[in-house]
């Protein structure tokens, strides 16, 4: 069994999280225990030559895959929040062409471990029985309205904010949404088809072994979250950071700032 993990996440605008992304890296984990697999989905109009050729050239990055005709995707005002990019899907899907590792985690460029042991943490989870293992849909003041429509298709299964799943259930489903699945889940009252959803379903349907962690969001959507495991040790935050919405130089200093001071 390869005892590497893949991390796969996606780039889109905002170089400066994934170059965060490798400072924290290289914190944490020997270089020998992961790739790092990067998918620069930004659209040309966008794209920053001289950050994607310093990425390119960085050595903790195992693979760095371009999207040639990304298209902008308009944040879309709504009652319960916005609609940040539904090509994100189809992104890591073109990514996960490239994983090979027998445990595969997807995540946004915004989501941090802090856990200097959570490669050898998830390896016992799986070694154990568990299939995936990672965030809760539970991830803002509006989620819990949403879960409490249908219970058991959320219910201890991660999403794809950040979670690590074995290489056989990462692609056995597909992950983009389309805009029609969107529109006809906010008709009924709130968006439960976030990236990766029918993965989730999957998961539900065949009653699969994964489990989730706890979350802790502050009073408003784009507060930064603090992941804590079954033990109620923090080993992540997800920043809200992403480009539509927060990409301000507050919110990553705030991010640059967590990091630097978590051991």
């Amino acid at each position: 069994m390869d005892k590497k993990i893949d991390y796969l996440t996606v780039c889109y605008i905002n170089y400066d999280l994934i170059f965060l992304q490798i400072k924290n890296f290289k914190k944490r984990f020997k270089p020998e225990s992961y790739r790092f697999i990067v998918v620069d989905n930004t659209p040309p109009e966008f794209k920053n030559q001289e950050l994607i050729d310093e990425l390119i050239n960085n050595d903790s990055i195992d693979l760095f895959i371009e999207i040639s005709d990304s298209k902008i995707t308009t944040a879309i005002d709504r009652k319960n929040g916005w609609d940040e990019g539904l090509s994100h899907g189809g992104a890591l899907e073109e990514g996960l062409k490239y994983c090979n590792s027998d445990i595969i985690c997807l995540f946004d460029s915004d989501f941090f471990i802090l856990d200097n042991d959570m490669n050898e943490y998830i390896w016992d989870k799986f070694n154990n029985g568990y299939l995936a293992v990672g965030v809760d849909f539970d991830m803002n003041p509006f989620s819990k309205k949403i879960i409490d429509r249908n219970p058991s298709e959320f219910l201890n299964i991660p999403i794809l904010i950040g979670a690590f799943y074995t290489k056989e259930l990462a692609k056995s489903s597909r992950l983009s949404v389309s805009t029609e699945e969107t529109e006809a889940s906010y008709q009924k009252g709130g968006t439960d088809v976030e990236t990766g959803f029918p993965l989730r379903k999957y998961i539900a349907k065949n009653k699969l072994k994964t489990m989730t962690w706890n979350q802790k969001y502050g009073s408003h959507a784009r507060s930064t979250q603090y992941i804590t495991n079954e033990y109620d040790k923090i080993i992540a935050i997800h920043g809200w950071a992403g480009s539509h919405a927060n990409n301000r130089p507050g919110k990553m200093n705030e991010l640059r700032n967590i990091i630097d001071s978590h051991k």
